[in-house]
């Protein structure tokens, strides 16, 4: 407990110095660009992301609820759901004339629900917002596996970039290389093509020497 305090402030401190260098100077760089000013986060757990952003509307979703999630302000609602019921139950009324300027996928850290979490998400995008993805840079085949190592772990987020880029040229999607890896998926002025179970299948197998060998395969950027 003490080591995950001193790590939770050090990483508070470089934020304060350093902000370009996390995911949520990238989130709020989105909303302050994008003529819609709601803001949704999928995986909030304690809301250490969710509660800095600034945004007109924040909706905060995920299955369980921590004890700092039941203090919103005015303008943050939270959904004790899974996102696939959020989507299915809570978004057709809740975002139909309240498009998203910006997006969070922060859940299961798996390729199957966040790539998941991008098209639904993508169709209730302004057309000038943007889609947000974290761990999509994990350094070593550990930070990889399928399953939580019980130290720092991406997951296979990172095989959603890859197939986005490869199925979906109507949007922008890059990879920058910051916190663990900050993906931005825009451009949705166009909507999403459907991919097929067979191009799911072939971006499930690869590897994570994939990655290593070619980082280009999530369109990773430097530091800016």
């Amino acid at each position: 407990m003490i080591v995950h305090s001193l790590r939770v402030r050090a990483r508070s401190i470089r934020k304060r110095f350093h902000p370009q260098g996390y995911k949520e100077f990238f989130i709020q760089a989105a909303l302050e660009r994008s003529s819609a000013n709601t803001y949704l986060e999928i995986g909030v757990r304690d809301g250490a992301s969710f509660k800095t952003i600034q945004a007109l509307t924040k909706i905060a979703v995920d299955p369980t609820r921590t004890p700092t999630m039941h203090h919103l302000s005015d303008n943050e609602t939270f959904f004790e759901l899974t996102s696939d019921e959020f989507f299915k139950v809570k978004a057709p009324d809740l975002l139909q004339d309240r498009p998203l300027g910006a997006c969070l996928v922060d859940g299961l850290h798996t390729f199957e629900q966040s790539l998941d979490d991008v098209i639904n998400a993508s169709r209730w995008m302004a057309s000038d917002g943007t889609i947000i993805l974290d761990d999509c840079f994990p350094r070593t085949a550990e930070r990889a596996s399928l399953e939580p190592t019980g130290r720092a772990w991406n997951g296979d987020v990172w095989k959603t970039m890859a197939l986005l880029r490869a199925t979906q040229p109507q949007w922008d999607v890059w990879t920058l290389d910051v916190d663990e890896g900050v993906g931005l998926v825009t451009g949705f002025q166009s909507p999403y093509q459907v991919i097929s179970a067979d191009q799911r299948a072939v971006f499930k197998s690869l590897s994570y020497q994939s990655l290593a060998d070619d980082p280009g395969l999530i369109g990773l950027r430097a530091r800016p």
